[in-house]
């Protein structure tokens, strides 16, 4: 397991431990957990499975990347009705929307192409 530590930008933060499980390379699920504590040793707090395998071949076995950024865009639209709005917040629903937009995108064109869905790459690369 990998641990990951770019989300370490204050104390609630650098208390998640972020783990990353890889398969050939692969990172297939991400392990959040709290840091060991004498209340919560070592407890994970959640457990991320993502598709592992082409959903033609395998069907859907877990989470995937749109999944993730339209969880993201739901939580910081919510919090841009409450007192916690601001332009920060703004900006990061603005990217992580235009994310979800370009993964969208790859999906359409990877279907017009006949290989959504399966591990070829794309025809024209």
């Amino acid at each position: 397991m990998r641990e990951i530590t770019t989300h370490h930008t204050n104390e609630a933060n650098k208390a998640l431990v972020i783990k990353a499980i890889d398969h050939g390379g692969e990172p297939v699920a991400y392990q959040v957990m709290t840091d060991p504590l004498p209340t919560l040793p070592g407890k994970v707090s959640v457990e991320l499975k993502f598709q592992h395998g082409p959903i033609n071949e395998v069907g859907v076995n877990g989470i995937t990347n749109e999944v993730c950024a339209a969880i993201i865009i739901d939580r910081l639209e919510y919090f841009q009705t409450t007192k916690y709005a601001c332009g920060e917040n703004e900006r990061a629903l603005a990217h992580f929307r235009e994310g979800l937009l370009e993964l969208e995108s790859r999906t359409k064109r990877r279907t017009e192409q006949g290989v959504e869905g399966t591990h070829q790459p794309d025809p024209n690369s």
